[in-house]
């Protein structure tokens, strides 16, 4: 669904379980892709999302709207902001999370106490009869970054099969704003 739309760029609500790389799924960003493409119109990604991951995405029109916005999200002029939700207590509730990440087994990611090339994510979260809210502002741009967050804290997002949340119809994790 286009949320926004002008000269410069198309900002889209991406629906989970969509991937937003591979152009030979049958999904809705591959078919919006491919209209643009029938009329000569590149879309241009500025910034990804996870298959499972819901929320705002935004594509460039032009070369000139890619290049702003790339660099204003490399800069941090653009912040994003997630919601998650948890079946589990955080270790915290507040606070920043930081280390490197590295490969572990299967797909995912782990958290290292190395700060060489760290993830840096800002979060808060509010608890409610069995579920936790988080509310993450990532302040760079790692694969898996906000699950692996979940995950250090104890408290990994549900339906998040990869980083063993609860088992649910998909994995809760929102891009909720730009």
């Amino acid at each position: 669904r286009v949320l926004y739309e002008n000269d410069a760029v198309v900002i889209v609500n991406k629906p989970p379980g969509v991937s937003f790389h591979s152009e030979f799924e049958p999904g809705a960003l591959a078919r919006l892709r491919a209209s643009r493409d029938a009329r000569e119109e590149r879309l241009r990604a500025v910034h990804r999302l996870d298959k499972g991951t819901s929320g705002t995405l935004v594509f460039a029109k032009t070369a000139d709207a890619a290049k702003k916005l790339s660099d204003g999200f490399a800069t941090r002029a653009i912040v994003k902001y997630y919601v998650g939700i948890s079946g589990k207590k955080p270790k915290k509730k507040m606070g920043t999370v930081t280390g490197d990440m590295a490969r572990a087994r299967r797909k995912a990611y782990k958290l290292t106490n190395t700060k060489d090339n760290p993830a840096v994510t800002k979060f808060v979260s509010f608890g409610a009869k069995g579920r936790r809210m988080f509310i993450f502002r990532p302040l760079t741009g790692k694969t898996h970054q906000l699950r692996v967050c979940a995950k250090s804290l104890g408290a990994p997002l549900l339906g998040d099969d990869v980083y063993s949340g609860a088992v649910a119809e998909r994995c809760y994790l929102h891009a909720c704003a730009i």
